[in-house]
This record gives structure tokens, C-alpha cells and sequence, in this order.
């Protein structure tokens, strides 16, 4: 009889640490898409700008003005390639990857942990219900 209730209490303790990282995970899930909207905007500024550039550039002007606004553009179409792959990699963070060049053996995103950890909380639920 000992044994039994200690069984059920381990399996409950597990649950319980379970359902505590699933909380982790959330949060992490939280904090990344905001960081994700935070670099979309940023990403958002830069091509405006960059478009913006480009009208400048249309109209007539000096060569030196030209070559000022060509050397701006240039920067700024850098920066809005920068974040345009943190925002990728964001998301990859969050969903995860299928195995490509860049992940070889693929990459476990927040969403498949936390797919795990549910799938983890009823195995032990089935297991406490059936075979203790």
C-alpha cells in the first residue's frame, strides 16, 4: 500500500513539473513574438526609408547628393536585411525547423517542446490510471 501511494506521488510530482515548464514555455512564446513584432517595426521603418531613398534619388540632383543618398540606402537596405533575418529566426524559434542546410538535423521550436511535454503529462496520467 506504501509503495502504491508513493508511485502516485512521484507521477503526480512529475505532472506537476510538467505543467511548470509548459508555463516556461508559454512565457518564452510571449517574449519571442514580442521581440519578433518589435523587429518587424524596425524592419518596417527601414523599408520605408529605403523607398523613400529611392524617390530622393529619382529627382534631380547633384552627383555628391546622389552619392550621399546611394550610400544611405545601401545602409539602410543592409539593416532591413538584418532584421528581416532575426525576424526569421524568431520565428524558427518558435515553430521550429524541418532538416535543410541550415539545421542539418532540424531544430525543436518552443511549440514542438511544449507538444512533448502534453504528450509527457498523459503518458503519466494514463500510466497512473492503468498500471499502478
Amino acid at each position: 500500500m506504501f509503495t502504491f501511494n508513493r508511485k502516485v506521488r512521484h507521477f503526480k510530482k512529475q505532472i506537476k513539473r510538467a505543467e511548470e515548464a509548459l508555463w516556461v514555455l508559454e512565457f518564452r512564446i510571449y517574449e519571442a513574438k514580442e521581440m519578433r513584432e518589435d523587429r518587424r517595426r524596425q524592419r518596417d521603418r527601414a523599408a520605408e526609408t529605403v523607398d523613400a531613398l529611392e524617390l530622393q534619388l529619382k529627382k534631380d540632383l547633384k552627383q555628391e547628393a546622389k552619392d550621399e543618398l546611394l550610400k544611405q540606402k545601401e545602409e539602410q537596405q543592409k539593416y532591413k536585411d538584418y532584421v528581416t533575418k532575426q525576424v526569421e529566426g524568431l520565428d524558427i524559434e518558435i515553430t521550429g525547423s524541418e532538416k535543410n542546410e541550415e539545421f542539418p538535423q532540424g531544430y525543436q521550436g518552443i511549440k514542438q517542446q511544449m507538444d512533448a511535454l502534453r504528450s509527457r503529462i498523459e503518458m503519466y496520467k494514463y500510466h497512473i490510471k492503468n498500471n499502478i
